[in-house]
């Protein structure tokens, strides 16, 4: 990508149009369609669940079966945000983000394996909750009951892997989207996401991850980390070949 070197801001116009061609491609290459999280039940059900996380329907942009869920506050965005370039380019990393999610759930064999993995370990808490009822039928079922402990915050290897990929196109579009320079990328920015609530503290919470011995924060900062120096040094990034198609057509 020619392009790649210049750290000014992408105009409105060009913001609008990479917006324009990377939702299409979706909605051809995947069938992705863009829902409000309020007119989804499922969300609003999530959104309930998830007690801790009480952003989850007015801040948190979610990737399910294919489809991106997004708050309210995103309707219109494009028509509405007239003065504020930010937003919009903020919306279209957005995009770009979610696309890697996208595709990857794409090219995985087994329907609903990727949200599996994405889920594991807390997924098996659910075993544990059936078992409760089963066990009046056949007291042996109590024995799934400790699979309840899994719901705690330990840590997630798959989701951490997969939210790596996905900030990968947050920090290429700092450079690239955003026109900040490269050597001004601050990766600590990003690591309070893997540590905190909003992915159900994934490297581990304070009193579970130690029992991977803050390898999976080490690799979360590792990784981040090469991906600033392959802007640095102007590389592109395999799994991120549609932002540069994208961003290489708007500024032709």
């Amino acid at each position: 990508m020619e392009t790649a070197s210049i750290t000014t801001p992408l105009t409105r116009h060009q913001t609008i149009r990479a917006i324009e061609l990377i939702t299409k491609e979706m909605s051809q290459k995947f069938g992705t369609k863009i829902i409000y999280k309020d007119e989804s039940r499922l969300m609003k059900v999530i959104g309930r669940a998830m007690f801790w996380n009480k952003k989850f329907m007015t801040d948190v942009i979610t990737t399910m079966r294919g489809n991106i869920y997004v708050p309210n506050s995103f309707q219109g965005a494009v028509e509405r945000i007239d003065k504020d370039n930010r937003k919009l380019r903020s919306y279209l990393t957005v995009l770009f983000h979610e696309y890697v999610h996208i595709e990857k759930r794409k090219k995985t064999l087994l329907p609903g394996l990727f949200e599996l993995r994405y889920i594991t370990p807390q997924v098996y808490s659910l075993l544990g909750l059936v078992s409760l009822p089963l066990a009046v039928v056949n007291p042996w079922f109590i024995l799934g009951a400790p699979l309840l402990l899994a719901a705690l915050p330990w840590p997630s290897k798959h989701r951490v892997e997969e939210e790596i990929r996905g900030y990968s196109a947050n920090i290429v579009c700092l450079h690239y989207v955003h026109g900040l320079p490269a050597d001004k990328i601050v990766i600590q920015g990003f690591e309070y996401v893997f540590d905190g609530p909003s992915y159900y503290w994934m490297t581990g919470h304070p009193l579970t991850k130690g029992f991977f011995r803050g390898k999976l924060k080490t690799k979360v900062r590792r990784e981040l980390y090469g991906v600033k120096v392959a802007v640095i040094d102007n590389k592109p990034i395999k799994h991120l070949h549609h932002i540069y198609r994208t961003l290489t057509e708007v500024k032709l």
